[in-house]
């Protein structure tokens, strides 16, 4: 029986999407949106981070009997580190895209 996506075939569409999400960011950061577009910018090389993360959490060691994918810690420990790396990039995007007031409109 053969699988539906291969390894292989699931890591080129990770370089894949990491490249295209770089992309995106760096056009978004060219036309004028500077935070926005480091941030789209960033996030390729952190996907494709997140991808290497998860494929050493979730190997097989055959010679120490690991196996990630039998172990709940292994699914709670990336899920904790997931939602500690979203919830960074979001507040930072959300603080980062506030607009500030002009002062003469609410120095009265």
């Amino acid at each position: 029986m053969q699988e539906m996506v291969s390894p292989e075939k699931a890591e080129n569409l990770i370089q894949i999407a990491a490249i295209a999400i770089t992309l995106a960011g760096a056009i978004v950061g060219w036309r004028g949106r500077g935070t926005g577009g480091l941030v789209m910018g960033l996030a390729g090389p952190l996907v494709y981070g997140a991808w290497f993360f998860h494929k050493w959490m979730t190997r097989y060691d055959p010679a120490s009997g690991y196996f990630g994918l039998d172990q709940v810690k292994v699914l709670v420990i990336e899920g904790i580190v997931f939602t500690i790396i979203g919830v960074s990039i979001g507040t930072y995007w959300s603080r980062s895209g506030r607009k500030v007031a002009p002062t003469g409109e609410n120095s009265k």
